[in-house]
């Protein structure tokens, strides 16, 4: 599976510089030298990020990498443990969210999004089911990483209260270290940042919905 979903990326990022330059954004291919690097990079220095996802008709949910490192405070499994995040809510007084997790959980490192402003926004292709070579996104997203931090910052209790944070412990595998992300559902982002259209991008065979950060838009 991780071998898979990595020629899923090599497949798409390419496809994502090309709609981006269509949108109106000057963009190079940033990261076949180091992987790790911000996927692109901006004439005017600024570096955007890709992600997909699958199966989204499912969920209808944004991942947001939260946290990429982690060590567990006490010696608790995953399930028992996200489940006492969940149900400690109601009755803490945390300003923050990083605040707040950082109780039950070592944070060794932020998600990208959190940890440094070097990636101004997020290109996210949806896929409603199983993504397959040449088919079209049935929902492209261009957020900015400030928009997507706004929003978790005004609302990461309901967020949490409701089961949105989902923590990845790899002990499994052999990783010392867990990771988390955090879901919010798309059109949660959309109506108070986004622009709407229905629009056929020359890098697919046919229309897709796009929703493009109003602070981002350059068509």
């Amino acid at each position: 599976m991780p071998d898979y979903r990595t020629k899923q990326t090599e497949q798409l990022e390419p496809i994502g510089a090309n709609v981006l330059i269509e949108l109106g954004f000057n963009t190079i291919q940033n990261n076949k030298i180091i992987i790790t690097d911000p996927d692109y990079k901006l004439d005017n220095g600024d570096c955007f990020d890709f992600q997909f996802s699958q199966n989204f008709s499912k969920y209808q949910e944004v991942r947001i990498d939260l946290i990429s490192a982690y060590k567990k405070r006490d010696k608790i499994n995953r399930r028992l443990l996200q489940e006492k995040i969940e149900l400690d809510i109601e009755k803490d007084k945390s300003e923050e969210i990083f605040q707040y997790i950082n109780k039950y959980l070592n944070i060794n490192k932020k998600g990208k999004y959190f940890d440094s402003d070097e990636v101004k926004a997020v290109i996210y292709f949806f896929y409603n089911n199983e993504y397959k070579l040449n088919i079209t996104p049935d929902n492209i997203l261009l957020i900015s990483t400030i928009s997507v931090r706004e929003f978790i910052y005004e609302n990461w209790r309901d967020l949490i209260d409701r089961g949105s944070l989902k923590l990845n412990d790899k002990s499994d595998l052999g990783d010392n270290h867990g990771s988390a992300f955090i879901c919010i559902k798309l059109n949660q982002l959309v109506d108070r940042y986004c622009s709407y259209e229905n629009i056929k991008l020359k890098q697919f065979q046919s229309s897709t919905n796009l929703h493009i950060d109003k602070s981002l838009k350059k068509l």
